[in-house]
């Protein structure tokens, strides 16, 4: 056909006002096109006429778009100035009520003075009269949007409660199952509270949003904190988990805290280990830190077996390979609780005194055997039992040997009152009967918990993640020093330094002077059975109990190292002495400078800092009236530096911040055994229980759960735990499917190897055969 006798179609004014096209409009420099509004772009008509229309209007596109506008709430609304008079005059019944959702995306204000052009109302009365986007005109009011505002508010109460219930949950361990009954027994509670009524934690919510949410957003917190320190001590300590039968290494963090200007000590993460050599630790510590982090370590804290001390050799040349002048890990030993714990043990099981195993035995004879107690206390008249040992925390027994020393008569009756009808048939009844047969059971039972009270309060003291580096040498020097009076000539530990002493020969006292104790002696004097040689024998078993214990103090704790002692400059005790603390301070900054964590100019500095800041009255004052049971270390002396009036303390400052972060004990990672006990459940995942500990601590280190701030980040991230979750669901879906992939194209492999291999076979099979026929060939045709 001719181009002449193609017809364009025109657009027509009316067409707009047909409900059915009330989004398209007309274009003034093109009269053979149309504008829509829902899609915001132009579309020819061709020659098709008002069928253009339609065939625009049944695009998936503009269909889709028109959809969501019905869903929406203009800009327009949130206006002061009203809509036109045609619009405003617009039933309610025919509006939808409009979502909250809709509200809270919106971004102008309720004091915004914009008034809607002549375009929009027109398309307003156009939607309205073809039922397109009606949902807009009921908003106009302030009191709707008052609620709508109101409602926003309490969406976001709900969510902080959500929160709350959740942190509640992990600090209270209470199952996922019971954290969901709770939320709908709280609606029955308190039915007039909207909070309640819309809280929905189901047990998969809960799950989630712990996992998925909370713990990331309390991680990313803690890095922050840490990322602006410069120096750091990790500590480490490894458990078995039960549930995923791995040794479960914990990482704990000791930092100095900017804001609280204190030292603290948080949980950081935890790794899972098959085997635990010194191989294994390494790699494991530093997979679980950052390359940052790993090169801020002052300290490594943690217990004292060969397995770690080699852990920490082999680290700290790792550190230094391709770094000779960064600073070196420091070491004031390994953590002083376990080596009182483990030398106590050693010494205690040196003697060969069944002191254990009857302190287990009558504890059993009775637990959990109602007849059995019952008979005892009719046979002695005596309701106090046993209590149970502790094979692990030998030194908090001294109550358990108290106890048994207190019931050794009682114990006596009611065994000599069975033994004369029919005895038990178990095992802890015969160790029992045989122990009481010994003479010197109760000497022996007085001297363990004479022993043990000794050190005891050292461990009670230092139980705790208060800055108690700098008291170690004293009060190790204290707990040695007592128990070698014991059996060392006094002129002796006078003449010389403790770790030097020879704990042999002419420098101890003879068998008989040893000082067993008041308690000892009294249990000695009240056997009547008892000869001469008994007690001799009795007290020379008691002396190399005493050598041992204190031998094996001196082989591995912090004491004999000189780090230990010279950082003891900041105690106040020390302090002081002038002429000792500002020697002890010069030995410090010289184990500093020569491990390159400070410089020469900054030690200069540091010293005179330290010595103007000591000459002060005021500071001497507070120095001598000072109690550990008061004041924190750190909190002290840095209310000594804003006492004094010069202000360039900044380089002392800094060197305090690092000696009051080193770690006197990993008292914080046995705690967190505990805490991991009471977070195990079946079928338990290895994140599941790492966002729990993550998220007990930081409640922890909040003071509870009634300090605790629910920040805004941290409602952000419970409600993208959801998404959080689908994305990790579908990570560990393409990863499950990779190593499926790569399971098969191991399989493939390895049946194309074995394949081969039988081709091999069978070629070399069949070449030996023809060979064995040409060589018998060859024979035959040589004979």
């Amino acid at each position: 056909m001719p181009p002449s006798k193609f017809r364009k179609t025109v657009f027509r004014a009316e067409w707009s006002q047909d409900p059915m096209y009330a989004w398209v409009k007309g274009i003034e420099i093109n009269p053979y096109s149309a504008w829509c509004d829902v899609c915001k772009q132009k579309f020819e008509l061709s020659n098709m006429g008002k069928q253009a229309l339609t065939s625009h209007a049944s695009g998936a596109k503009h269909r889709k778009r028109l959809q969501a506008a019905s869903k929406s709430v203009p800009i327009t609304i949130f206006c002061k100035t009203g809509l036109s008079k045609t619009t405003s005059q617009v039933k309610s019944t025919d509006v939808p009520e409009v979502s909250s959702e809709s509200i809270q995306n919106s971004s102008v204000s309720e004091g915004s003075k914009l008034s809607p052009s002549p375009n929009v109302l027109k398309l307003l009365e156009n939607a309205v009269a073809g039922s397109a986007c009606s949902c807009i005109c009921t908003c106009t009011s302030v009191e709707k949007k008052s609620k709508l505002l109101k409602t926003y508010l309490l969406n976001d109460n709900v969510t902080r409660a959500e929160v709350m219930w959740c942190l509640f949950c992990v600090t209270s361990h209470n199952s996922l199952r019971n954290a969901e009954s709770s939320v709908s027994i709280q609606r029955k509670m308190y039915p007039d509270s909207n909070i309640a009524a819309k809280m929905k934690l189901s047990k998969a919510k809960v799950s989630y949003t712990i996992v998925h949410g909370l713990a990331p957003q309390l991680e990313r917190d803690l890095k922050a904190a840490i990322s602006n320190c410069s120096h750091i001590v990790i500590g480490f300590d490894e458990s078995l988990n039960k549930v995923v039968q791995k040794q479960q290494m914990d990482l704990t963090v000791r930092y100095w805290d900017d804001v609280k200007n204190v030292t603290c000590t948080r949980y950081l993460t935890s790794v899972f280990l098959g085997h635990s050599t010194a191989a294994d630790l390494l790699y494991a510590f530093k997979s679980a830190l950052t390359s940052a982090l790993l090169h801020k370590i002052l300290q490594v804290s943690m217990d004292g077996p060969n397995v770690n001390l080699r852990f920490l050799k082999d680290l700290r040349e790792d550190l230094k390979e391709g770094r000779p002048h960064e600073g070196v890990i420091l070491d004031i030993g390994t953590c002083g609780l376990h080596s009182l714990h483990c030398a106590f043990k050693t010494a205690m099981k040196g003697t060969e005194w069944e002191i254990i195993p009857f302190l287990r035995a009558i504890h059993n004879l009775f637990y959990n055997i109602p007849s059995r107690r019952a008979d005892f206390i009719r046979i002695t008249g005596s309701d106090l039992f046993p209590l149970k040992f502790c094979a692990v925390r030998w030194l908090d027994n001294v109550c358990v040997a108290n106890r048994a020393l207190k019931l050794l008569p009682y114990l006596l009756k009611y065994i000599q009152s069975l033994c004369s009808k029919s005895e038990p048939k178990c095992a802890s009844f015969m160790v029992v009967k045989n122990a009481l047969r010994d003479k010197l059971l109760g000497p022996k039972l007085a001297f363990f918990s004479s022993v043990a009270s000794e050190i005891e309060p050292f461990l009670k003291e230092f139980q705790t993640d208060k800055p108690m580096a700098p008291f170690l040498y004293s009060d190790f020097c204290a707990v040695v020093k007592n128990l070698m009076i014991r059996f060392v000539k006094p002129e002796v530990i006078e003449s010389k330094p403790l770790s030097a002493i020879d704990l042999s020969g002419t420098n101890l006292m003879s068998h008989k002077n040893v000082d067993l104790g008041f308690g000892t002696k009294a249990e000695l004097r009240s056997e009547k059975n008892l000869t001469q040689k008994d007690i001799e024998l009795f007290k020379h078993e008691c002396s190399k109990c005493l050598q041992e214990l204190v031998k094996k103090i001196l082989n591995r704790s912090p004491l004999t190292l000189s780090l230990t002692r010279s950082i003891s400059f900041i105690d106040p005790s020390v302090v002081c002495i002038p002429n000792l603390a500002n020697k002890r301070l010069a030995a410090a900054l010289e184990h500093f400078v020569c491990n390159n964590r400070i410089s020469g100019v900054q030690a200069d500095k540091i010293c005179r800092e330290f010595k103007q800041v000591c000459a002060v009255k005021l500071v001497q004052e507070n120095v001598k009236i000072y109690t550990r049971s008061k004041f924190r270390l750190d909190q002290f002396w840095f209310d000594q530096l804003k006492i004094c009036s010069f202000e360039e303390t900044k380089n002392l400052a800094s060197f305090l911040k690092m000696i009051f972060i080193f770690s006197h004990g990993n008292a914080a990672l046995e705690r967190g055994f505990s805490v991991n006990k009471e977070c195990l459940v079946e079928n338990q995942q290895e994140i599941s229980l790492v966002a729990q500990r993550r998220i007990h601590d930081s409640v922890s280190a909040a003071g509870g759960i009634d300090d605790f701030p629910v920040t805004k980040q941290l409602i952000h991230a419970a409600r993208n735990a959801h998404s959080n979750f689908k994305d990790y669901l579908q990570k560990q879906k393409e990863l499950s499917q990779e190593k499926a992939e790569t399971n098969i194209l191991k399989r493939k492999i390895a049946a194309e190897l074995a394949e081969l291999q039988a081709r091999k076979k069978k070629i070399l099979e069949d070449a030996q055969n023809e060979s064995a026929i040409l060589d018998s060939r060859i024979e035959a045709l040589k004979t």
